[in-house]
């Protein structure tokens, strides 16, 4: 009782001496290891057994076996001797993983010990619990299955995504391992959906392109959408394209389609549209050469046809594909965000189809700042804060009403405000 009495009072000094938000994120970051250590020597049900896929050569993703896991892997015996000591115990305490972190002074969001000397660098382009897949190299013969340190796994969905790059190393038991996430160059983010408090969820990292993929029907269009992708895009610090598919299904020509005619407002913002039939081939020749070389993530709408154009930009992915559903809504092929290099030196991350993206710590005046037809007419409003919404002598809704800017951007605008 005594060694424990000489730790909270070691404990309360070293907290002293952090700000309240920092001591904050540090007991949310204990709370949340002590569980997934916990959790994991309970050994929960793999979901994808990335070795036996990796093992076979292949490079393409399909359903292991799960049944050979061993019972070592299910405890998670790598989880290293201090963690998988303090998980094993009876009464271990947030205060006991409080000192770890403050033993080892982790950062509060992206750090981790110093990787050993002999560690690689390699891109993730797979991930699952507590896993991930990782290619040096770029050449699928060159990946291997990792395990993630469990306070890199309690982050996972804000710390680790396809597309990192990271610093992996082969330790004594034979397993790799995600010692270090690198710096990014650029995100694509949105809040996680999940249940509990606000966290971030990176769909995908160090890309060059977000591909913002639409049908007109079939799914139906959906601008409000597009216009938030878009400003994900350019919040996370990539270009963005965007692709319009199923072009057979109403006119092979984009200027003679009326519904494209809304897309103009973009190509005179200067986003590239793409109007393009994965089923015909239209149309996929100026794709293939837009991406080529380049870092991509292809993000839309489930139905819209992401796999599909994969097919039709490099016919030997063999990708599955589905219909939309008798309801309109689209229905899921891709099922997780994986990496596939193109013939044309392409890197293109497939993601799961969304019906909402939200956007992750975006203010009103962010919302602002990225509708960039408004910036000429609002200098010219009767207030500098003028918030466009009810405000009188507002030139930004009186360009609307003039035709000066689309009436549908200016709608996308104020619902955005309205859900923040």
């Amino acid at each position: 009782m005594a060694r424990r009495g000489r730790g909270s009072r070691d404990r309360r000094e070293r907290l002293d001496a952090l700000d309240p938000e920092t001591k904050r994120t540090l007991y949310k970051r204990a709370a949340r290891m002590r569980k997934a250590a916990r959790e994991e020597l309970r050994g929960r049900p793999r979901r994808r057994d990335w070795a036996a896929e990796l093992d076979d050569g292949s490079g393409e993703a399909h359903e292991g076996d799960q049944s050979g896991a061993s019972r070592d892997d299910r405890k998670g015996v790598g989880l290293g001797p201090p963690v998988e000591r303090m998980a094993r115990r009876k009464r271990d305490t947030i205060g006991d993983w409080v000192d770890r972190l403050l033993d080892e002074d982790l950062p509060a969001d992206r750090g981790s010990e110093s990787a050993p000397e002999d560690a690689s660098e390699a891109t993730v382009v797979g991930v699952m619990q507590g896993r991930c897949a990782v290619e040096w190299h770029g050449q699928p013969a060159g990946r291997a299955s990792c395990r993630l340190r469990p306070e890199l796994a309690m982050w996972q969905r804000s710390e680790l995504a396809v597309g990192d790059r990271v610093l992996v190393s082969k330790r004594d038991d034979g397993e790799f391992w995600v010692e270090q996430v690198l710096a990014r160059t650029s995100v694509l983010s949105r809040p996680d959906p999940g249940p509990g408090e606000a966290v971030e969820r990176v769909i995908a990292a160090n890309v060059d392109l977000v591909v913002a993929i639409a049908a007109i029907q079939d799914p139906p269009l959906r601008l409000g959408l597009l216009d938030r992708t878009l400003i994900a895009a350019e919040r996370g610090g990539a270009e963005t394209l965007i692709v319009i598919n199923k072009l057979d299904l109403v006119s092979p020509d984009l200027e003679t389609t009326p519904s494209l005619e809304l897309l103009a407002p973009y190509r005179a913002l200067g986003v590239t549209v793409l109007a393009v039939s994965a089923e015909c081939g239209w149309g996929v020749d100026a794709l293939r050469s837009e991406i080529a070389a380049k870092t991509c993530v292809f993000v839309g709408k489930s139905g819209v046809g992401k796999s599909s154009l994969l097919n039709a930009l490099d016919p030997t992915l063999g990708l599955a594909a589905r219909d939309v559903g008798a309801a309109g809504k689209g229905r899921h092929t891709t099922t997780a965000s994986a990496l596939y290099q193109l013939e044309n030196g392409a890197r293109v991350i497939d993601t799961p189809g969304v019906r909402e993206f939200g956007l992750w710590q975006v203010t009103a005046d962010d919302v602002q700042a990225y509708f960039h037809e408004f910036d000429d007419f609002a200098t010219s409003c009767r207030f500098a804060d003028c918030s466009h919404l009810h405000e009188p002598d507002c030139e930004v809704r009186d360009a609307v009403s003039r035709g000066e800017i689309a009436e549908a951007r200016y709608g996308s605008y104020e619902r955005m405000l309205r859900t923040l």
